[in-house]
């Protein structure tokens, strides 16, 4: 069985495709600058709500659901897909599902600590991550959102625990290219596909554009996402220094 880990671990083969990726990104970019959007809790890679691969102390609202659809193109993995969907099953709690196939057969390496292990890839190979989140405190002036959460449940392929806090700092400034927030900071702790301490910084440039960097334990991701309206948005991301590569689209609704 792979493992979901493997997304922020770097294989070594070349893709063509890649700067036709970064060509679209950028046109994206210029696309979505003339777009008004909106904010909300939205999935991450590997479905729950958070930034690239790290999650945040944020959830959803009760009876708010997303769902997204991502796309990963590694160096020297298969390349894989993944859907996912998630529920605001009350005020601070969400629960949620993430779906992800690869797409070809393949030899890959996944390093675990030190230890390399070898496994053989079947095509179509899947696995399902249930996740769940509890938000205990909210964001105020004075103290950060905290969160806890579990990663897949069932162990399908790493059960991870991690807490995790949230915090804004400073106050909005204007610059040229429109109205930038505060710089909002994510720290927490966890195991299995977290691998430890985790961190993250993101800001959005006016409602647009949301920027994002993190360290998830063992490697950093950069990454934007675009709100065409305040339901749809695209997501772009540079796994371990853009070695890797993942795209996608999410869609948030409430009832």
């Amino acid at each position: 069985m792979w493992e979901v880990r493997a997304i922020n671990h770097c294989y070594h083969k070349e893709r063509p495709m890649r700067r036709s990726y970064l060509l679209c990104a950028g046109v994206l970019v210029l696309l979505m600058l003339f777009v008004a959007p909106g904010v909300a809790a939205i999935p991450s890679f590997l479905g729950y709500t958070g930034l690239i691969l790290t999650p945040t102390a944020d959830v959803l609202s009760q009876s708010q659901w997303n769902a997204g659809f991502f796309a990963f193109d590694f160096d020297a993995l298969p390349d894989a897909s993944s859907f996912c969907a998630n529920l605001g099953v009350a005020p601070t709690v969400e629960v949620g599902f993430a779906r992800t196939r690869l797409s070809d057969s393949e030899e890959a390496v996944i390093t675990d600590g030190s230890d390399g292990v070898t496994v053989i890839t079947q095509s179509g190979a899947a696995g399902t991550i249930l996740n769940g989140k509890y938000q205990f405190l909210s964001e105020t002036p004075a103290h950060p959102a905290l969160a806890a959460g579990i990663i897949d449940l069932t162990g399908d392929v790493k059960t991870t625990v991690y807490a995790v806090a949230s915090k804004s700092f400073g106050q909005s400034h204007k610059t040229a290219f429109g109205e930038i927030t505060s710089a909002r900071f994510h720290a927490g702790v966890g195991g299995g596909l977290l691998d430890g301490l985790f961190g993250a910084v993101s800001a959005a440039l006016g409602d647009r554009l949301f920027l994002m960097l993190e360290y998830t334990g063992d490697g950093y991701n950069a990454g934007a996402r675009f709100s065409v309206t305040d339901e749809w948005h695209v997501h772009f991301a540079g796994l371990d220094w853009f070695d890797n590569l993942g795209i996608g689209v999410s869609f948030n609704k409430g009832f």
